[in-house]
């Protein structure tokens, strides 16, 4: 898509709410970003929901054998429990702390509620500034049987990244194609 390169945080949700055609589908978008994505950018992939469990170990090619692993290992993971979303972005950041001349982004797939710890105000606001402060955009498609998307639109409003809304009309193709034009798209 682009000739820079682009390091992408990709967190997948994982919690209860994330099942049967929901989690289908979101599997299916992940793939078919990965293959959307380009070799030249890298991800690293992180499994949320009460904790945020780390994948690949470290940012991969989107079709490396090591993503293939980290895929395999999101696909034996059983969606139960709630998901900690300040956790979860938090470790996304945490992510990024060699800082290297390559462009940042997070992508979150699912349905952005935090039922296992309820984020405040003030927590979101330190994690948004420190987005802005290593230039992370944060984008988001919210998928699931209900969805907090104004925390989402929140989130990629405040950091520059953008937010896709599921519906009758997008399928895990375009859904995948608007994501991965999303993370390496310039953020002005």
């Amino acid at each position: 898509l682009a000739a820079l390169t682009t390091d992408v945080v990709v967190l997948f949700d994982t919690s209860a709410s994330q099942s049967g055609d929901y989690r289908t589908t979101a599997l299916k978008t992940l793939r078919e970003f990965l293959a959307n994505l380009g070799e030249n950018n890298t991800v690293k992939l992180i499994a949320v929901d009460v904790d945020a469990n780390v994948l690949t170990d470290s940012f991969v090619a989107p079709q490396s054998t090591q993503m293939q692993d980290g895929l395999a290992k999101l696909y034996r993971r059983v969606p139960l429990g709630s998901t900690d979303m300040e956790k979860a972005i938090q470790v996304a950041i945490d992510s990024f702390a060699q800082l290297n001349a390559n462009r940042r982004a997070i992508l979150y797939i699912g349905d952005g509620l935090s039922a296992a710890k309820m984020t405040s105000p003030a927590a979101l606001f330190n994690e948004i500034e420190r987005c802005r402060e290593k230039q992370l955009p944060i984008n988001s498609y919210a998928i699931g049987p209900n969805t907090d998307f104004v925390f989402l639109a929140n989130l990629a409003n405040q950091t520059g990244g953008r937010l896709l809304l599921d519906g009758p009309n997008i399928t895990s193709e375009v859904a995948a194609d608007h994501l991965a034009k999303a993370v390496v798209g310039t953020v002005l």
